[in-house]
C-alpha cells in the first residue's frame, strides 16, 4: 500500500466517524461544483442546486478529487471506496464511474471531468478556483 492510498483511507475513516480534531478542509470547488466534506453533498455552483450522489459514488469522486489531475488505479478506488481487493472481472469501479459521469454531466455538459485511462484506471482533470 503507498503512502497516498493509505492517507485516503484515513480521511475516508476520520470523515465515517466526523472526528474534528484531525479538521479536513471542508470544501472544494471544481469546474463549477462545490463539494463540501463535513455534510457530504455536491453542489452546482452556478445554480446552488444539490447533486445527489451514492455513498459509494461520493467516496470515489472524493478520492478521484484528493487525486486530481493524477491517475488512480482501479484496485486503488476498490480498496479505498469498498474495502477489498479489485478483479479484472470486477466492473463495480466502471459502473459508478459512469453515474458520476452521468450526474457531473447533466449540469456541465462541456466539461469532461474524468478520462479513462486503459488499463489502469481513472483521472479527474480539474482546474482549481
Amino acid at each position: 500500500m503507498d503512502m497516498r492510498e493509505l492517507m485516503a483511507r484515513i480521511r475516508r475513516l476520520l470523515e465515517r466517524l466526523s472526528i474534528s480534531s484531525f479538521h479536513l478542509n471542508s470544501g472544494i470547488n471544481f469546474s463549477g461544483f462545490g463539494l463540501d466534506r463535513q455534510k457530504r453533498e455536491v453542489t452546482w455552483i452556478t445554480s446552488g442546486k444539490k447533486i445527489h450522489f451514492t455513498n459509494r459514488e461520493y467516496d470515489m469522486l472524493l478520492c478521484l478529487l484528493e487525486n486530481a489531475n493524477r491517475v488512480v488505479g482501479r484496485n486503488t478506488l476498490t480498496q479505498v471506496v469498498c474495502g477489498r481487493s479489485w478483479h479484472a472481472e470486477d466492473r463495480s469501479v466502471d459502473v459508478t464511474i459512469s453515474s458520476i459521469r452521468c450526474k457531473l454531466r447533466q449540469h456541465n455538459p462541456a466539461d469532461t471531468l474524468i478520462r479513462s485511462i486503459r488499463g489502469t484506471g481513472y483521472s479527474l482533470i480539474i482546474r482549481h478556483e
